[in-house]
């Protein structure tokens, strides 16, 4: 019953991924650089630290994630938009910390815990972006 959920997420997640892209490239979204840059680093985080744990049921998910988002990060480089706030760089040294405590407990689990509850808070910036620039969004 797990591998069913995971195909399904996986498959939600691509089908999300690709109306984002889709959106980019037409103009349509314009998605702010810092915070895809921060959901880059918050998914290879999450990756590094499902490969620590030998985990091999979520890879594909997290897999899947971190592809659709390094893609996302480069097209904002060209069809983004800039500028940071205090709730990204808020973001920065939750991962920042969150990398800490995974080095310094040698705890792949709390790493992980620590890069999903990272990933919850990093939507922070997309949600308010969302709210005072509804024309950049689709």
């Amino acid at each position: 019953m797990t591998n069913i959920f995971l195909v399904l997420s996986t498959f939600v997640s691509l089908m999300g991924f690709s109306f984002g892209i889709f959106s980019i490239i037409k103009g349509k979204f314009r998605p702010q650089r810092m915070t895809r840059f921060l959901l880059l680093l918050i998914s290879a985080l999450f990756v590094s630290t499902l490969l620590a744990s030998k985990d091999g049921n979520s890879i594909y998910f997290a897999s899947i994630m971190l592809i659709g988002t390094l893609i996302m990060f480069l097209l904002s480089l060209k069809k983004g938009i800039g500028g940071r706030s205090k709730t990204d760089m808020l973001v920065l040294c939750m991962v920042i910390g969150s990398l800490i405590v995974w080095y310094t407990t040698k705890s792949a689990l709390l790493g992980l815990l620590m890069s999903l509850l990272t990933d919850f808070l990093a939507f922070g910036p997309t949600i308010l972006k969302a709210w005072l620039m509804p024309e950049t969004e689709d």
